[in-house]
C-alpha cells in the first residue's frame, strides 16, 4: 500500500504538470482541446477508481489501475508535446503552400505555359482532402502516422512547385531566346548565300580547292536546320506539350545553329581574306606609285645640282617592283602568297627610298640655309668666306653632308652651338632666330 501510494503521488504530480501545460497553451491545441479535456476527465475517474480499490484493500486491482493511469499520462504527455507542431504544419505551413502553389499555377497558366500534364488542381484537391482527414485525426487524438502523412504532403507540394517552376523557366528560355535564335538562323542563311556567290566568283580567280562537296554538305545541314527551326516554332506556337519537353528540341536547335554558324563564318572568312588580300594589294600599289612620284618630285623641285647614279637606279628598281606586283595581280589564278611576298618587298624598298630622298632633300635645304645665313659674314671674315666657298663646291658636287658640315662649322665661329640646336630641332629656321 505504501509503495502504491508513493507511485500514485508521483503520477498525480505529472498529471497536474501536463494539465497546467495544456491550460497555459490551450490555443495551440485548436480542435483537439475537447479530446484532451476528455482524456483528462478519464484519467481523473481512474484516479478515483484507484482510491476505491485502495480503500477496499484490493491492492492488485489498484495496481492494475495505477498502471493504466501511468500509460494514459505517458501517452497524453507525448500528445501534448507533439500536437502544437502538427497543427502548425497542418493549419499553417501546408495550407499556405497550397495557396501559394495555386496562385503560382494560375499566374503561370495565364502566362501561356502548358501545365495540363501536371494535373495541378487535381493534386491540390487530393492533398486538401488528405489534409482535412488528418486534421480530423488530430481532433480525435488519432496521431498514428499523422506526422508521416503531413511530411509526405509537404514533399508532394514541394515537388509540384518545382515542376511548375521548371515548366515556367523552360517556357521563358524558349520564348525569350526564340527571336534571337530565329534572327541568327536568318543571318546564317544570308551568309551561306553570300558564300555560294562569293565562291563562284573567286574560285577561278584564287585557284581555290573544289568546295562542291563541302558546299553540298553545308547546304544539306542548312536545310535540316531550317526544318528544325520551323518545327520548333510550330510546336511553340501550338503550345500543346510541356515546355520542358519542347526545351530539349529547342536546345538542339540552338546548338545546331551555333555549330553551323561557326562553319559558315569560317568559310566566309577564308573567301573574304583572299579577296581582301587582293584589294589591299591594289590599294597599296596606288600608294607606292604616289610615293615614288613624290620622290621624283622632291628632287626635281629642289633642283639638286648633283644626284648619284644609285638614286636613279633605285627609282628604276622601285618601278620594276611595282610592275612585278601588277603582273602577279593580272595573273589568274592569283597566287596570294607570291602577291603578299612581292608586295612586302616593294613596300620595304620604296619606303626606304622615300626616307633616303627626304633626308637628302632635307640636308640640301639645310646647306642652302646655312650658306645664305653665312653670306652676311663673308665680307667681314675672309676665313668664313673661304669655308663657305668650299661648302658651295661640295654642294655642287653632290657631297651634301660634307657641305653641311663645312657650312655649320664656319657659322659656329660666330654662333657656337647652333649645329646642335639645328640637329635637335630639325628646323632650318632656327638659324634665322639666331640672326
Amino acid at each position: 500500500e505504501s509503495e502504491q501510494r508513493a507511485q500514485i503521488n508521483v503520477l498525480k504530480e505529472k498529471f497536474r504538470s501536463i494539465r497546467k501545460l495544456f491550460q497555459e497553451n490551450r490555443p495551440s491545441y485548436h480542435q483537439s482541446d475537447e479530446y484532451i479535456e476528455g482524456r483528462f476527465a478519464l484519467v481523473e475517474k481512474k484516479f478515483s477508481l484507484f482510491e476505491e480499490w485502495m480503500f477496499a484493500s484490493e491492492f492488485d486491482k489498484a495496481h492494475e489501475q495505477l498502471m493504466e493511469i501511468s500509460a494514459d499520462i505517458e501517452e497524453l504527455t507525448d500528445q501534448l508535446h507533439v500536437l502544437p507542431s502538427l497543427y502548425e504544419q497542418a493549419r499553417g505551413v501546408l495550407p499556405r503552400a497550397i495557396d501559394e502553389i495555386g496562385l503560382r499555377y494560375a499566374q503561370t497558366r495565364n502566362k501561356g505555359v502548358y501545365l495540363e500534364h501536371l494535373d495541378v488542381q487535381k493534386n491540390l484537391d487530393i492533398i486538401s482532402d488528405q489534409l482535412k482527414d488528418n486534421l480530423n485525426r488530430l481532433r480525435n487524438g488519432s496521431l498514428t502516422d499523422v506526422k508521416d502523412n503531413l511530411d509526405a504532403m509537404g514533399e508532394r507540394l514541394v515537388s509540384l512547385q518545382e515542376l511548375i517552376v521548371r515548366e515556367d523557366q523552360a517556357y521563358d528560355e524558349i520564348h525569350n531566346g526564340m527571336e534571337d535564335t530565329f534572327r541568327t538562323v536568318k543571318r546564317v542563311n544570308e551568309m551561306f548565300e553570300e558564300i555560294v556567290q562569293l565562291y563562284q566568283r573567286v574560285n577561278e580567280r584564287f585557284g581555290f580547292e573544289d568546295w562542291s562537296a563541302r558546299l553540298s554538305k553545308a547546304g544539306a545541314q542548312l536545310e535540316e536546320m531550317n526544318a528544325l527551326v520551323k518545327e520548333v516554332g510550330k510546336t511553340a506556337q501550338k503550345n500543346e506539350i510541356a515546355a520542358s519537353a519542347q526545351l530539349i528540341e529547342y536546345r538542339e536547335l540552338v546548338k545546331s545553329v551555333q555549330l553551323f554558324g561557326k562553319d559558315v563564318e569560317t568559310m566566309k572568312q577564308m573567301l573574304t581574306t583572299a579577296c581582301s588580300d587582293e584589294e589591299r594589294a591594289k590599294n597599296q600599289l596606288v600608294k607606292l606609285q604616289m610615293i615614288l612620284n613624290e620622290v621624283r618630285l622632291k628632287t626635281t623641285c629642289h633642283r639638286l645640282p648633283s644626284i648619284s647614279s644609285q638614286y636613279n637606279t633605285d627609282l628604276q628598281e622601285g618601278d620594276r617592283l611595282i610592275r612585278r606586283v601588277r603582273s602577279v595581280l593580272e595573273h589568274t589564278p592569283l597566287d596570294v602568297s607570291e602577291l603578299n611576298a612581292d608586295l612586302q618587298e616593294a613596300i620595304d624598298f620604296i619606303y626606304k627610298l622615300y626616307n633616303n630622298a627626304s633626308n637628302l632633300v632635307g640636308i640640301a635645304i639645310m646647306v642652302e640655309n646655312a650658306i645664305v645665313f653665312g653670306n652676311r659674314y663673308r665680307s667681314s671674315y675672309p676665313s668664313i668666306d673661304s669655308e663657305l666657298t668650299r661648302a658651295e663646291l661640295s654642294f655642287q658636287n653632290g657631297e651634301y653632308t660634307k657641305a653641311l658640315k663645312i657650312a655649320i662649322q664656319s657659322i659656329e665661329k660666330m654662333h657656337p652651338g647652333i649645329y646642335e640646336k639645328l640637329i635637335k630641332s630639325n628646323d632650318p629656321g632656327i638659324m634665322n632666330q639666331a640672326a
